[in-house]
């Protein structure tokens, strides 16, 4: 008899209440795989073959905080002697999140019925990554989990730590320009006509000045197509984002457009570079095979162009050169950067070359993102500037000079 994939929702020996999904014969059988893992089943239903829920799949995906708070507690709880199944146990009961809750759940049956933890962590690949899974793989063969855990949760700190940074760059030019943006669209929109209406009563069309009349077709424009511009603009954001995700060639043309923006295009690089070497130096430092921890490394890296140079890093290292060589020829690492790593690499000390340099990028990128706002700010304050003054000019010019006509 072949297996049917069942949803259930189940309640814990505890009072615990979790959901997911499990193989089982009929639904007497996966109430007794369930019972034997201490939990008692409440209610379930056949989910149909290619019919699995998207909105299910959505509630497995957990933060980066409660992966790290998860890594911590495993880790305390393992240098307290509490083994593996316990510890998956205790943090059942422990988490708040339905979603994560779910996740332990079914990693606490697999690991009960005799898989490893990394094996568990394999069955759920949208919420663990490659990264976390030949961590936790390793440290499995050498027995020593608890490292594997602390090595987790301090890399996906660094992540948090670049992730943050890169809010704190973004954060506020993207609210400044949007606040702009709809000044601009409202001026232009709705105050500017009634004005203009006015400015056309004191002088004719024809013997308006080009700043009014220009201010005039754009007032008109605005007024006649915001309504159909916001949806033009989403949708074509929209199939930007799309032909990105799906055509390769696309990607590699609007990440080389990123690049190349001014400051912008320098943090973002710089943001790529120290995602790597902090991945990289994790997954060093936690004992993995070099050439395993650059091709890994390279997963997280977002940009295209960037990604594609480390891909011919991996590639030349595979093919018998030093890593410093490999990546100085790809023209992305700044040249001191590639000379650390020369010199570790001769003196045998490249985890400590790592950590300097993932230091060295840290404070360079608050220093580009400290540039970039001092930069973006007074720009945007000043394009706002520009279109106030546009206006005016094109409101009071007419009027002054319907009045130099008049006869005192």
């Amino acid at each position: 008899m072949t297996n049917t994939l069942f949803k259930y929702k189940a309640i814990h020996s505890h009072g615990t209440v979790i959901r997911g999904m499990l193989h089982a014969k009929n639904e007497r059988d996966l109430s007794n795989q369930l019972s034997r893992t201490k939990f008692e089943l409440i209610s379930s239903s056949e989910v149909r073959s290619g019919h699995i829920s998207n909105w299910l799949r959505l509630r497995k995906r957990v933060s980066n905080r409660e992966k790290i708070q998860l890594y911590t507690a495993l880790s305390q709880l393992q240098q307290a002697g509490v083994m593996v199944l316990e510890s998956l146990d205790f943090c059942i009961q422990s988490v708040t999140s339905q979603g994560m809750r779910d996740i332990l759940s079914s990693m606490y049956k697999m690991v009960y019925d005799g898989s490893k933890f990394s094996e568990a962590m394999k069955k759920h690949p949208d919420v663990f990554s490659k990264i976390e899974l030949n961590i936790i793989k390793a440290k499995e063969e050498t027995g020593d989990l608890i490292s594997g855990f602390n090595y987790l949760s301090e890399y996906l700190i660094k992540n948090d730590e670049i992730a943050r940074r890169i809010k704190k760059a973004t954060r506020y030019p993207i609210i400044l320009a949007i606040v702009i943006v709809l000044t601009i669209i409202i001026m232009l929109g709705f105050v500017t006509p009634s004005i203009l209406e006015f400015v056309l009563t004191v002088q004719s069309e024809e013997e308006l000045p080009f700043a009014t009349t220009s201010l005039m077709a754009v007032s008109s424009f605005f007024q006649n197509w915001v309504i159909y511009l916001v949806p033009i603009l989403f949708f074509a954001a929209l199939i930007v984002l799309v032909l990105r995700r799906e055509s390769k060639v696309v990607r590699l043309l609007i990440d080389r457009m990123l690049l190349r923006l001014p400051l912008f295009g320098e943090l973002l690089r710089k943001l790529e570079i120290a995602r790597f070497c902090s991945t990289f130096l994790s997954l060093y430092a936690s004992g993995l095979p070099f050439l395993m921890c650059v091709k890994l490394s390279n997963e997280v890296v977002g940009n295209e162009v960037i990604k594609s140079g480390l891909h011919q890093v991996h590639a030349d290292i595979a093919d018998g050169k030093l890593f410093n060589e490999a990546l100085r020829e790809t023209g992305l690492f700044p040249s001191i950067v590639t000379m650390m790593i020369a010199i570790a690499e001769e003196a045998g000390s490249l985890e400590r070359s790592m950590k300097l340099i993932v230091d060295f990028f840290e404070k360079d990128i608050d220093d580009t993102i400290a540039a970039f706002i001092a930069t973006i700010e007074p720009t945007l304050t000043i394009i706002l500037g520009l279109v106030i003054t546009w206006i005016a000019a094109a409101v009071f010019g007419p009027i002054y000079g319907s009045f130099e006509k008049m006869d005192f």
